[in-house]
């Protein structure tokens, strides 16, 4: 809990464009293990957040170990626009993207710029950004801590099938506002209490995060600016 509220870190998200008010959505090891194949295909979280609006909404990758071309570090495309891709879902792959999801329009990669990070570095990218990374050939484990911020206004104008947790790490929120509840601080480490309420917060997150998924959704498709899916014919 100390990590998530270092003046450094939300100094950064902060001038991001998310205000005084922020809070954590989520937090999440990213691992790569040495000489192993998985990679992360060309999307953008935007896809399947279902936050709003998505340009409030800012991943911090935080390196802790070396992130570079050969372990496979983030690539971004560089781009002012805010703009929701067509994605896909494409099974069988090296993709580790939950859903196997990717964009399913040419990418440039030649503009891709690399976030090449040594420990304790952070890159910041909002929803909207198109990133991805590669396999790492290296002899060590590439890994990284990503923290997934948002303002008070995305939980506030936030739709939730499923009311979801958040824990607030700078400013004011007050549950009753928003779609999203305040997760409570654990009182031990890896207690018994608190190994519980973060399945449950698990749980509820994959409700709204997998939503359609199991149900026939269409396999390629995008989301318009105002969070419905359209359905893409190509």
């Amino acid at each position: 809990s100390d990590l998530i509220r270092r003046k450094e870190i939300l100094d950064a998200v902060s001038l991001c464009g998310l205000g005084d008010d922020i809070l954590l959505w989520d937090c999440e090891w990213i691992i790569k293990e040495p000489h192993t194949q998985g990679v992360f295909a060309w999307h953008q979280d935007a896809t399947y957040s279902d936050l709003s609006p998505p340009d409030q909404v800012v991943t911090a990758w935080l390196a802790l170990s070396e992130s570079n071309d050969e372990s496979g570090a983030v690539r971004y495309i560089p781009s002012a626009e805010k703009v929701q891709l067509p994605h896909r879902e494409v099974a069988g792959t090296q993709n580790l993207l939950l859903r196997g999801q990717e964009v399913s329009v040419s990418v440039e990669e030649e503009k891709a710029v690399a976030a090449v990070l040594r420990p304790g570095q952070m890159s910041l990218h909002s929803d909207f950004v198109l990133h991805a990374s590669g396999s790492n050939r290296t002899e060590d484990s590439r890994i990284g801590l990503a923290m997934r911020f948002f303002s008070k206004r995305v939980a506030c104008e936030t739709k939730r099938e499923v009311r979801e947790g958040a824990t607030l790490c700078r400013g004011k929120y007050v549950p009753t506002e928003g779609a999203f509840d305040l997760d409570e601080a654990p009182g031990v480490l890896m207690g018994p209490e608190e190994l519980k309420r973060h399945r449950e917060a698990l749980l509820k997150m994959e409700a709204n995060y997998m939503r359609g998924f199991a149900e026939g959704r269409p396999k390629d498709y995008t989301q318009s600016l105002q969070g419905e899916a359209v359905a893409v014919t190509a």
